[in-house]
């Protein structure tokens, strides 16, 4: 039996020993964690680099080896409660940046990870899993991390080789669950770009509006009256039932009302003073080409309409078929059209709650 370890020793939170150049290290048939006569080897290894057969008590060799089960229900935790709440920001908080929604999920993640680094081990053990492991020191090789301090004497003793005191606590960072935290913050745009809808807002009346969605500024839209590409305000919201107001400048409501926006088509809000029709113009390109584009009337008093799928052409036709396309699969664009109406009975659109 090992005589008792020196004080700087026992103040000591682990140790480092360094693997030499040209050798390799030899431990002792002492336990790694609480230095009692081991019994139950364990391999140390590092992906390319070097092994090391080490000796566990009974007590410490089932806590080591139960390290990597608990982890593994730790990742499949994080992952949950990732998906979990990158899903409620999204559709809950959609008022949030991007940024935000991203940087709340992957913190959701990483909360399993914690409560688990944040517990130390029990007396007389020095660590809950592994009590060695190997770490990469750059151009200088590599290290033996020991959570003894004592046992890694005995280590550098027998092997001839340098090792020096810790400070704090060694923690072998979960990088699967780093990993997935990071992966599920990822996650939040392409959850955006999957439940994204985009809205388009239209002002004819005289005076600039601030529309509001879900009691949230989302920005100005001035007036315009002529049929332009850049006529209006496109944003992209989040799916779901949304509140949508635009408020003009001189204090009147132009718009209140709420509505479900459906992922994967986009939506027009319009305001107008005097009635004005919109409708879908569908041009189809390839063998499948048509001499006219055909036209579908936006139906229903507005001010929130629901397009039927993509625009490709905002308030502008879109590109004209040619012969040349007459051998090719060719497809179908969608472009939104507005104008004066026709006959009776016209949008009136000038009503903010329809």
């Amino acid at each position: 039996m090992p005589g008792p370890p020196p004080a700087s020793e026992e103040a000591a939170a682990g140790a480092l020993v360094h693997l030499p150049p040209e050798g390799a290290l030899l431990a002792p048939s002492l336990c790694a964690c609480c230095l009692e006569p081991g019994g139950e080897s364990h391999r140390v290894e590092a992906t390319g680099g070097p092994t090391l057969l080490i000796q566990y008590c009974p007590a410490c060799h089932e806590h080591a080896s139960a390290a990597r089960t608990r982890w593994l229900a730790v990742s499949f935790a994080s992952l949950l409660l990732g998906l979990a709440t990158a899903a409620s920001v999204v559709l809950a908080f959609g008022a949030l940046e991007p940024w935000q929604q991203s940087l709340v999920a992957g913190g959701a993640a990483l909360l399993p990870a914690l409560a688990l680094l944040g517990r130390g081990p029990r007396h007389p053990h020095t660590a809950r899993g592994p009590a060695a492991w190997w770490r990469p020191q750059g151009s200088h090789g590599w290290s033996l991390v020991a959570t003894h301090a004592g046992w890694a004497r005995h280590v550098a003793e027998a092997s001839g080789a340098r090792w020096e005191l810790l400070e704090k606590r060694a923690v072998r960072w979960p990088w699967p669950v780093l990993a997935l935290a990071t992966l599920v913050a990822l996650g939040v745009p392409a959850a955006r770009g999957l439940l994204g809808v985009d809205l388009r807002v239209l002002n004819h009346h005289e005076v600039s509006a601030v529309l509001i969605v879900d009691g949230r500024h989302s920005g100005e839209v001035h007036p315009s009256s002529a049929e332009s590409p850049a006529a209006g305000l496109q944003l992209r919201l989040v799916a779901g039932r949304r509140h949508l107001q635009l408020m003009g400048k001189d204090g009147r409501v132009l718009a209140d009302t709420t509505g479900s926006l459906q992922p994967g088509v986009d939506h027009l809000l319009a305001v107008s003073p005097e009635p004005v029709c919109f409708w879908i113009e569908r041009t189809s390109y390839g063998r499948a080409s048509t001499d006219r584009p055909t036209r579908e009337p936006l139906l229903g008093p507005g001010p929130l309409w629901r397009l039927p799928g993509v625009v490709d052409s905002w308030f502008a036709p879109n590109p004209p078929s040619s012969d040349a396309d007459s051998r090719s699969s060719g497809g179908l664009l969608l472009a939104l059209r507005q104008g004066r109406c026709a006959s009776e009975p016209a949008q009136a659109l000038a009503d903010p709650n329809p």
